[in-house]
């Protein structure tokens, strides 16, 4: 049975959690809106006390005195994660309900990995953030505090009901449209959430079970808010008085968000005093989200806010809601650029970065059928998003209490600038560090805003390329590498230009240090080129033997690339074995881009998953293989073409001195070819044969020991032979 355990100074292990067996009630629960999950059962009392011994973030505890918890992955794997408390409730709060606590967590086994962690009277909750996914942990059921599930977001069927109302404007502030480098403060802002009777009758009735589960929401927000923005949110010390039982007696109208603005900037103002907090939200059980843009420490607005769903839980509520809806009070806009759906209404001209509903957070994914990029939102900002939340704390948000962080942003460097032919896939890459040597995660950025429209058929300057979450690689290929290879249908937002323009891209480094995450960027921009393209491979293209040791052809269509304005003059040609996904075989790494060169495929190498890529030098464009194809293991002694007749190595293995004889009545110069397993050439020469027997001497005894290839080329065909010096 595998068993959760927590680590610390002054404590022994204990078990917290373990798998539960297929026959148990954890695997047998209803996974309502959930298609797979892996099942576990806390021993909840275990864990609050072994959580006892984490350090409170805030008090600068050291590395050795942390708790250290191991967590489980829905693939069945696990992390350990370092774990301190946080303070999402205010202290005076925090004292009147101590069975609610909150962490934040850093996996030691994946830098780029971090979690936020709350544990209340509901149970255990988990939010466990690592880029390209997101994993959630919570009770198989409402009042189970010991089975639950561990499942990625993307497991989560689509919320029919989800749907968002278009949110109201009311004022925003300049922009400069510049990202600041950012990090080396933390701002803390008080935040009042209130709940009306229905919220707090899905949560338990309490006003301890509401509190519960605003803090799981708020707890992940700060997840979001800490890492992107060095922003955190802490509930005020009286918040509970803004939390309702009863939706007979309550001051809000559940249903009509637009009252609900205004309902909970009166109540907020007269339970807690304007004085008191820095911006208010309130939650209902009305589908949907309003809330006005830029409104954070400005006192006549603060409080308009409100997030609404049946069930008000779970990450389509905690992300794709509140989340959103806070941003619009920090000061950002609609990042979608589609027009169906519930962005026909909503769009942002100054804003629409995103092809189709867009997928960070600011976007509409999922709400702009049939123009959906995804059916959800990644919990990560757009770039253009930070700007804009950035300019506003720095211009109107200033109410935040900031403290040093002690983080010192990445660095990042985005390359140059280049042209490329239409339809041709590209590759950006740039390069990034941190300061304080923490792991970097980068997202490339299309940064372009043109017509509104649909994604499939953009037209001027509109987006093309969807946002993707941060990746420790500072690479990026457009389109999709998995569709490019043909592993996978083409996403959408993943379209080549086919016209000619100019694209333009950020390089955003993100070194999400909790609890002040510090950002950066670069830019640089492709210009796309309408006379020249698409630059593709001709051959090879379908299933066909290659042979290890051998000559081939790799035939391509310049299309004009070599001519100004792009000037490729040169290209690369590269190999991969293992279907695309790496090219670490260089064939080539210089000829000229006149679409056709032999090269030599190394000896030794077997596999039936290879790829050709032809890469222009000093450029970021490429044309790859649309298949695999197979290249066979080297014969003993293999020809090719007209036969050469009996070719004799002896000894063999030997100690460096090999004797060569071809045996044929032809006549003619033969190239001597020696390579090492990996395709090196050793060493290289011509010899002259008459019609007679050719006896060669081949000296190696200057190499180390291990296997060589020896390849003899004859204008009537070729013979590889495997050499082993001992």
């Amino acid at each position: 049975m595998l068993l959760g355990a927590v680590e610390s100074v002054a404590q022994a292990p204990k078990s917290i959690w373990a798998d539960a067996v297929p026959a148990s009630a954890a695997a047998r629960i209803s996974a309502s809106g959930l298609t797979q999950f892996r099942a576990v059962r806390f021993q909840t009392s275990a864990l609050r006390t072994a959580l006892q011994a984490a350090p409170i973030i805030r008090k600068g505890a050291q590395l050795g005195q942390e708790t250290i918890l191991s967590l489980p992955f829905p693939d069945g794997s696990n992390q350990r994660f370092r774990v301190t408390e946080t303070a999402v409730l205010h202290p005076q709060l925090a004292a009147r309900y101590p069975r609610i606590k909150t962490y934040t967590a850093q996996s030691l086994d994946n830098s780029t990995t971090t979690a936020h962690l709350d544990l209340t009277s509901a149970g255990f909750h988990a939010q466990i953030l690592t880029g390209a996914t997101t994993v959630y942990i919570d009770p198989a059921a409402p009042g189970d505090t010991v089975n639950h599930r561990v499942f990625y977001r993307a497991a989560m069927r689509p919320d029919d009901e989800a749907c968002l109302t278009t949110d109201a404007k009311l004022k925003l502030p300049p922009t400069s449209n510049e990202l600041r480098a950012n990090g080396a403060q933390l701002r803390t802002y008080r935040l009042a959430v209130a709940c009306t009777g229905e919220y707090a009758i899905t949560k338990g009735g309490t006003k301890a079970a509401a509190l519960s589960g605003i803090v799981t929401t708020i707890n992940r927000v700060n997840g979001i808010y800490e890492q992107e923005l060095a922003i955190q949110l802490q509930l005020v010390p009286t918040n509970d008085a803004l939390l309702f039982l009863d939706p007979a007696t309550d001051p809000y109208t559940n249903t009509n968000a637009s009252d609900l603005l205004t309902e909970n900037q009166r109540t907020t103002d007269a339970l807690i005093g304007s004085a008191n907090y820095d911006l208010g939200h309130v939650f209902g059980t009305r589908v949907g989200g309003l809330a006005y843009v830029g409104t954070v420490c400005d006192a006549l607005f603060k409080a308009g806010g409100t997030t609404g769903q049946a069930d008000p839980s779970g990450d389509a509520f905690d992300v794709d809601f509140v989340a959103h809806e806070l941003g619009h009070q920090f000061g950002a806009d609609h990042t979608f650029n589609g027009t169906t759906g519930f962005c026909a209404s909503s769009r942002v001209d100054s804003q629409a970065y995103e092809p189709g509903s867009g997928s960070s957070l600011m976007s509409y994914a999922g709400l702009c059928s049939p123009q959906n990029i995804q059916p959800s939102s990644f919990p990560y900002f757009h770039s253009r998003s930070l700007d804009q939340i950035l300019d506003y704390v720095a211009a109107f948000g200033t109410c935040a209490q900031a403290t040093p962080s002690g983080n010192r942003p990445p660095t990042v460097d985005a390359g140059g600038n280049f042209r490329i032919p239409v339809s041709t896939p590209f590759t950006l890459t740039g390069i990034g560090s941190d300061p304080d040597g923490d792991a970097v995660a980068y997202t490339w950025e299309q940064n372009d805003l043109g017509p509104a429209g649909n994604p499939a058929t953009p037209v001027a300057d509109a987006p093309l390329f969807r946002f993707l979450p941060p990746n420790a690689s500072a690479s990026r290929t457009f389109p999709d590498l998995a569709s490019l290879l043909g592993a996978a249908e083409l996403p959408p937002g993943e379209l080549l230009p086919t016209y000619a323009r100019r694209l333009h891209f950020r390089l955003v480094a993100r070194d999400q240090r909790r609890p002040a995450g510090g950002t950066d960027y670069d830019t640089t921009s492709v210009a796309v080129i309408g006379t020249a393209g698409p630059f593709l491979l001709k051959s090879p293209t379908a299933p066909t033997t290659w042979v290890a040791g051998t000559n081939q052809e790799v035939i391509w269509d310049v299309a004009g690339t070599d001519q100004a304005p792009i000037n490729a003059v040169q290209v690369a040609i590269l190999l991969s074995t293992d279907g695309g996904l790496t090219f670490p075989t260089t064939l080539i790494a210089a000829t000229p881009n006149d679409g056709s060169q032999t090269v030599i495929i190394p000896a030794g190498l077997s596999t039936t998953t290879a790829r050709i890529k032809v890469q222009a030098a000093g450029n970021i464009f490429f044309a790859v293989s649309p298949q695999n194809f197979t290249i066979s293991g080297v014969l003993a002694s293999s020809a090719l073409g007209v036969a050469l007749g009996t070719v004799e190595v002896f000894p063999n293995p030997s100690t460096g001195v090999f004797q060569l004889e071809v045996h044929n009545q032809q006549s003619g110069p033969i190239r001597v070819l020696v390579t090492d397993a990996i395709g090196r050439i050793i060493r290289q020469e011509t010899v002259a044969k008459s019609i007679a027997l050719l006896q060669y001497h081949l000296d190696l005894r200057s190499l180390s020991r291990g296997v060589y290839y020896l390849r003899l080329t004859m204008p009537q065909g070729t013979s590889v032979t495997r050499l082993l010096k001992e």
